[in-house]
């Protein structure tokens, strides 16, 4: 009996060991990360690529790629961690999804942050031509609310919804709601079909061109409305912003905004120390200095800024990026 109670346990524990070795080579054998963005024509779009291809250039043995999204599509197919490994989000969204709460069905209890990225400010634009003056003007307007899944679409939900209008009152009104990516807006209202584009962002090069031809109008977003849409439930994570004067060329005084930190999540399964260098590719290789230089230059928060991390810190960090961050003597 005890014979066969030591083999028993021999047997029990070469079988941990061998279940244990087999979790642990496939936990550190990745092979391709697909990083979520967001729609053609935007920032995030632009620097998805560049960290896509920072991290091949530094890890040659993954192969990496970047594909559309936003912010509440990213959150939810990092969560499944099949198709999408790492993605770009916000310090609202990203506890919204973490928390299970609306605009999402249930808690995305897999999903870690690693790190931050730049600062998004709110942006509504209208041609310099119309006579739209406010968020008040748009009751009855064509407005592109962005792509379906998008952290711009749910922010002019909430945005709107405290100016009292809807996508249903809209459409009563005889006015259109459009779900068109940056570019494809950008086309539409340049051919005189649209009346509105909002988005966050930084300097956008859409925005820059638009701003030339037909040139643009920056609706404010202030006074006891600002006050509203933050204390909003879904917009927790974001804060009062301004529009600098000159960081648009209509930008011709400082306007009353609302901003929000990008983030950088990822699945909670990926490798400690695979998320340990891709946190510091993200602070040290400066894969974002080119596409947000000219933003930085007009004023912007400087993007990948460790001290944005506490402000960000709104679900669990990742432990591959605990550990850079305590390197830095940064204490999350």
């Amino acid at each position: 009996m005890e014979k066969k109670e030591v083999l028993f346990n021999v047997f029990s524990l070469l079988f941990c060991i061998f279940l244990f070795t087999t979790i642990t080579q496939a936990q550190t054998e990745v092979k391709f990360i697909k990083i979520g963005t967001a729609s053609p024509g935007g920032i995030w779009y632009l620097t998805g690529a560049a960290l896509a291809a920072e991290i091949h250039k530094n890890i040659p043995s993954i192969e990496t790629s970047s594909t559309t999204g936003g912010s509440v599509a990213n959150a939810t197919t990092v969560n499944k961690g099949t198709e999408i490994q790492l993605a770009f989000n916000n310090a609202a969204d990203q506890s919204l999804a973490f928390y299970g709460k609306a605009p999402f069905k249930e808690p995305h209890s897999n999903i870690r942050m690693i790190g931050t990225m730049e600062t998004m400010l709110w942006y509504m634009v209208v041609p310099r031509s119309s006579d739209i003056k406010s968020v008040y003007d748009l009751k009855d307007k064509r407005i592109n609310f962005g792509r379906v899944g998008s952290l711009g679409r749910k922010v002019t939900i909430v945005v709107l919804r405290h100016h009292g209008i809807t996508e249903e009152s809209i459409k009563a009104n005889k006015g259109t709601v459009h779900a068109l990516s940056f570019n494809d807006a950008a086309d539409m209202m340049r051919d005189g079909h649209l009346d509105a584009i909002t988005q966050p962002g930084a300097i956008i090069p859409y925005l820059i061109d638009l701003d030339t031809k037909p040139g643009l109008r920056w609706l404010p977003l202030g006074g006891k409305e600002r006050e509203k849409v933050l204390a909003d439930p879904e917009m927790k994570g974001w804060g009062p912003g301004v529009l600098k004067k000159g960081l648009f060329l209509g930008i011709t005084e400082e306007i009353p905004t609302i901003q929000v930190k990008t983030t950088i999540i990822v699945n909670k399964n990926l490798p400690e120390d695979l998320v340990y260098r891709i946190t510091k590719i993200v602070y040290e290789s400066g894969f974002q200095k080119e596409i947000l230089a000219s933003g930085e230059a007009k004023g912007l928060p400087k993007a990948c800024n460790l001290a944005d991390l506490k402000e960000a810190n709104t679900i669990p960090i990742h432990p591959g990026a605990l550990k850079y961050f305590r390197e830095k003597g940064i204490q999350l």
